[in-house]
């Protein structure tokens, strides 16, 4: 990756209406070119953190720098906002007088004919608007006017992309291509993207390095993989699924080495695998399935009395004996062990 062109430090903000601080003492680096998510429950501060970091609003303390440029000051500007900083908003802010092509060429403006019609056309084609290239934002549904927006926003390739929820009303087959173009796009233009989503498919799926927040702080910053499989506490570790979280002195004997012994346990549904009885660390009775299209996803009670998560090609019955295999697990810091809300 090439040099930080985006990073905050220690940024926070508090509105007059609530006590507790929106966004508090967030420090965070983001290189050029990266994708990077910021996700966490409703209410966290991740647009909050995403107007701050387009110099929309002035933090109460902290700072925001755009490589060298401090962005704090556009926030006080007749227009606020960092002109090499584009952020799309969630209810898109397009033009309503302006046809889906007319709204993509506004930022080509002040470029020839030629450069125009060649750009817009291939936004069009990219985001699947051909059809609708003469129509106008309130002929258009939801989603289609999502990927106007997104469009618009790639036509003057921004130095940093700023975005709200991009794919919130994007669904199915669609959206993986959408996500797929934009990827692309980004890459070609090295284009810094940052956005925020509450799916943690997206998080995971589409970017270089994830951001979560809660309560208007950052709790970890990793790569999806990392966030996934090392995550720092149980929050994390039940943010992005499914986690069966236990003492590791309820694992068979000799399972752990010494060291570990007497931590939390977090062992994730798809690294519990069924099997014989003789390569089994586990057994036990299966509570319920649920069917989840590409594999069923078992509720078993295991014979040491741990209620544990298992996903299965194949269904089983409630109350039949299945055995259990651990092809991985990790530690986490001793702490209350919590249920997923």
């Amino acid at each position: 990756m090439s040099d930080i062109i985006l990073h905050t430090d220690q940024l926070s903000k508090t509105f007059v209406q609530s006590t507790a601080a929106a966004v508090h003492q967030v420090s965070l680096q983001v290189t050029q070119g990266e994708v990077l998510a910021l996700t966490g429950p409703s209410g966290a501060g991740k647009t909050t953190l995403l107007r701050l970091l387009a110099g929309l609003m002035l933090p109460d303390q902290g700072t925001v720098y755009y490589k060298d440029e401090l962005v704090n000051e556009y926030a006080e500007e007749l227009v606020p906002g960092h002109p090499d900083i584009h952020l799309v908003f969630q209810d898109f802010k397009l033009f309503p007088n302006h046809t889906v092509a007319e709204n993509i060429n506004y930022q080509l403006r002040y470029y020839d004919q030629a450069t125009q019609q060649q750009r817009t056309e291939e936004l069009l084609q990219i985001f699947h608007l051909q059809a609708f290239a003469k129509k106008y934002p309130r002929e258009l549904s939801g989603g289609q006017q999502q990927r106007v927006a997104l469009a618009k926003a790639l036509s003057a390739e921004p130095e940093i992309l700023l975005l709200d929820e991009p794919f919130s009303q994007i669904d199915g087959i669609l959206k993986q291509e959408i996500k797929q173009a934009l990827k692309q796009l980004v890459n070609r233009y090295n284009t810094t993207l940052v956005f925020v989503t509450h799916d943690t498919q997206d998080a995971l799926s589409f970017t270089d390095k994830v951001a979560l927040i809660q309560g208007g702080q950052l709790i970890q910053t990793a790569s999806p993989e990392d966030m996934y499989h090392k995550p720092t506490n149980q929050f994390v570790a039940r943010f992005f699924g499914l986690c069966n979280v236990f003492n590791s002195q309820l694992l068979p004997k000799g399972f752990i080495k010494n060291n570990d012994a007497d931590q939390t346990v977090c062992i994730r549904p798809e690294q519990l695998k069924v099997t014989k009885a003789k390569k089994a660390h586990l057994s036990g009775q299966v509570i319920q399935q649920q069917f989840m299209g590409n594999h069923y996803l078992l509720q078993v009670q295991s014979n040491d009395g741990l209620s544990l998560w298992v996903y299965s090609l194949a269904p089983f019955k409630p109350s039949t004996t299945i055995h259990l295999s651990i092809t991985d697990w990790w530690t986490l810091p001793n702490e209350p062990l919590v249920k997923k809300k």
